[in-house]
């Protein structure tokens, strides 16, 4: 488990070049699904370095494909629900909370509410 759990931080590191399939996908997926299961994972994307500015970034690039676009394609609706998904489980965890929430980090997902 450990050893996934690295592979797929490595993986988070490095942007697909196909947008929708790659690792950096794979690894959304896995670490997403098996959230749950591994209850050391939140202090792992905290503090791997990169991690959540990557999950932001993903997030962030959904404004822009729903702006140029109206249809949100499936592959793209995972890859963010992924990616809220873990950015959730770093949020509930009490040692990170507070930190997310002085970065402003809310802010940044607002507008996926409103649409």
């Amino acid at each position: 488990d450990d050893v996934t759990v690295a592979t797929c931080l490595q993986d988070l590191l490095h942007a697909d070049e196909d947008q929708g399939f790659g690792p950096r996908a794979a690894a959304l997926d896995v670490l997403s699904k098996r959230r749950d299961e591994l209850p050391h994972l939140p202090k792992q994307l905290f503090d791997s370095r990169g991690i959540l500015v990557v999950l932001v970034q993903e997030v962030v690039s959904l404004y822009r494909q729903l702006s140029t676009s109206a249809a949100l394609t499936h592959v793209a609706s995972n890859r963010v629900c992924n990616c809220l998904a873990l950015i959730q489980s770093v949020a509930t965890h009490q040692d990170f909370k507070a930190f997310l929430l002085d970065a402003r980090i809310p802010l940044l997902l607002y507008p996926l509410l409103t649409l």
